[in-house]
């Protein structure tokens, strides 16, 4: 390569760590301020969640998050630069014209992202551009006549893939928290009203039948000390079920629990939805064209409105089915509990999905159907361990593997790529397709 391209190549990548390092930047100031907000507001109201916010306030540190941010950049930027270096490197060797030139660049140039330290990081981005890669091979197959393109192609199915994804997921936020990530677990705690003491005393009494009740009845008239009487919640001993009471800390009502639960998940989830709906529009159209256009600001104010909405009526529907059943049980309707009630709380929150457009389902599917599939391979690992194995550092060849198939699709088939994931590469590697 003369020293004309060099250049060009330094000063790509340059640009590209700059934006990167920006948007890291951006998005752990914005996380570190609604931690904050949090802490002010008084939601962390036990031990075990002001060592979490102690912890990640340390980690939030000035040189931390510079390093984080620095770190984030000079990988997007390695990658971007390694690809195009193999790539020129593969032309010369003479496989000018081979389709897998792509593919191959962006297998070895995915290696980059060892770059990155933060495991949790790793594992999202590993996940996303692997989902995107098989929405690519999923668009290939449906284009060439394939039976798989068959799935997923009505509405219908993506609500019905939604309910299921629903059901794992909520399962798995009640009795199995270390089966998903930990991100993916903050995101549904922090949307509803139940708090961690009581998520962890459920999941104690009916994985192992026990409880702790000086805990939970301290915890409990601990935030609810307009009750100075303090009567027994349950028997000290041989409680069949936990009072749900527990489950929905602003009101003894089970007939209102609902309710709380969708007012406080849209007032959690409306400043997150705002900056995820604006941030995007500012960056791709600008500030001053947004804020100057009334049909772009009315749109984003629609689509922050109906996020919202679709997430608290998720929390609503969840949290009334969970204390229906536990009325029916009370009645004598079921015998015994099952922990299988979550599933199927899960299960019919999904339906709140029909609030939301379909394209917006599918690409919530399309993020959490991740998360979802690593829970149930944690627990079928746990469950059957001689025959499922858990993979170290698996995330780095997934990461590979999905970059070598997107970057394929990119240089070769970009019309079957996801418009995001097609700004994205064109970002990265600034090249347009063959």
């Amino acid at each position: 390569m003369d020293a004309m391209r060099v250049q060009k190549l330094l000063r790509e990548s340059l640009k590209v760590m700059v934006y990167a390092s920006g948007l890291r930047a951006a998005l752990e100031t914005f996380y570190c301020v609604l931690e904050w907000r949090k802490r002010m507001k008084g939601a962390l109201s036990n031990k075990e969640d002001e060592k979490k916010y102690k912890k990640r306030e340390t980690a939030a540190s000035l040189g931390e998050l510079l390093q984080n941010t620095l770190r984030f950049g000079l990988f997007v930027a390695s990658f971007s630069a390694l690809f195009k270096l193999l790539k020129r490197v593969l032309l010369r060797a003479g496989f000018r014209g081979h389709k897998l030139i792509p593919a191959v660049a962006g297998f070895i140039a995915g290696i980059s992202i060892l770059i990155e330290r933060q495991d949790w990081m790793r594992v999202y981005l590993a996940q996303y551009f692997l989902v995107r890669a098989l929405e690519a091979l999923y668009h290939n197959n449906k284009a060439q006549g394939g039976f798989i393109g068959l799935l997923g192609s009505t509405p219908v199915s993506v609500q019905a893939l939604f309910c299921l994804i629903s059901a794992q997921a909520m399962y798995a936020y009640v009795m199995r928290p270390t089966s998903i990530p930990a991100s993916y677990y903050r995101f549904i705690r922090n949307a509803g009203p139940v708090e961690e003491w009581s998520l962890r005393a459920l999941e104690r009494f009916e994985r192992k039948g026990e409880y702790d009740y000086d805990n939970i009845h301290e915890r409990y008239y601990t935030r609810h000390e307009m009750n100075p009487a303090k009567p027994e919640l349950f028997p000290r001993k041989g409680a069949k079920i936990l009072p749900c009471t527990i489950s929905h800390p602003r009101t003894q009502s089970c007939m209102l629990a609902g309710v709380d639960a969708f007012t406080n998940c849209f007032h959690n989830s409306l400043p997150i939805y705002t900056f995820a709906v604006m941030l995007p529009l500012i960056v791709r159209k600008g500030p001053r064209n947004v804020l100057t256009s009334p049909t772009e600001l009315t749109g984003a104010v629609r689509n922050i409105c109906r996020h919202a909405t679709f997430l608290s009526l998720f929390c609503g529907i969840y949290q009334s089915t969970f204390c229906a059943y536990r009325a029916l049980l009370r009645n004598g309707v079921f015998q015994q509990p099952s922990r299988l009630v979550f599933w199927a709380a899960g299960l019919f929150a999904g339906l709140s999905s029909q609030v939301e457009s379909e394209s917006s389902m599918a690409m919530f599917n399309l993020f959490a159907l991740p998360k979802v599939g690593e829970s149930i391979y944690v627990i079928l690992s746990d469950y059957f361990q001689p025959y499922i194995q858990k993979v170290n550092k698996g995330e780095i060849a997934m990461f590979m593997a999905a970059c070598s198939i997107l970057s394929y699709f990119y240089q070769v088939k970009p019309q079957l790529m996801n418009e995001n994931t097609l700004n994205i590469f064109h970002f990265l590697l600034n090249e347009r397709a063959q």
